[in-house]
């Protein structure tokens, strides 16, 4: 195990939200925060549509973000917290 690389992980601020778009439980949508921004993606653990994993990733900026909203339908609640931890974590592009 790489502990340094654990513990980087476990201290890290960046978070991954996660919500269903639909009632198939084997298919889910969210965002991960990175320091480069947002980043959307599609999950599925279906082995045809394209295999099982990850698609339609995208990247946004936190300026974006915070101009344009979500780049995909989300639930309030997680919203809120995204735009939470927005606030709290990410810098404006204009101010690096």
């Amino acid at each position: 195990m790489d502990r340094d690389r654990l513990r980087a992980w476990l201290t890290s601020p960046h978070r991954t939200l996660r919500w269903r778009s639909d009632e198939d439980p084997d298919r889910y949508e969210g965002v991960t925060t990175s320091d480069e921004g947002l980043r959307w993606f599609r999950w599925s653990h279906h082995h045809g549509e394209g295999g099982e994993g990850e698609h339609e990733a995208r990247l946004q900026s936190f300026d974006d973000f915070r101009a344009e909203g979500p780049l995909r339908p989300m639930p309030e609640a997680r919203e809120i917290e995204l735009r939470a931890w927005v606030a709290a974590h990410a810098r404006s592009s204009s101010s690096a």
